[in-house]
């Protein structure tokens, strides 16, 4: 199931309130880029409040992120770049030695 349209205008709007940057990182609810997908070009504290519960791959295709494991920028976190794996992390397990559940609640960009 994709967001329609207006979805991902919504969606953008509640995690965009900037101009787009050299950031961009797309996550689905599936593995190997299935399901539900959302899109971040900024900093999202609260994924959940977006309508994502569960992020189990994701890609990176432009710039590096911090993702986190709970809300407010807590708990274990995770580096993805576009340089790594071609930015393409298949499934939660890719995620980083700690990763041993799909839950990824707030996502960082890094500054360069």
């Amino acid at each position: 199931m994709y967001l329609s349209t207006a979805e991902e205008k919504d969606t953008m709007a509640l995690t965009n309130p900037m101009p787009m940057g050299p950031w961009k990182i797309t996550v689905y609810d599936q593995e190997y880029f299935q399901g539900r997908r959302m899109e971040f070009t900024a900093c999202c504290q609260n994924i959940m409040e977006c309508g994502m519960e569960n992020i189990r791959s994701l890609k990176v295709e432009c710039g590096a992120f911090v993702c986190y494991q709970y809300p407010g920028y807590r708990g274990h976190q995770y580096i993805m770049e576009c340089d790594c794996r071609g930015g393409e992390y298949k499934c939660y397990r890719e995620f980083g030695s700690h990763s041993q559940t799909p839950q990824i609640q707030s996502i960082r960009r890094i500054q360069h």
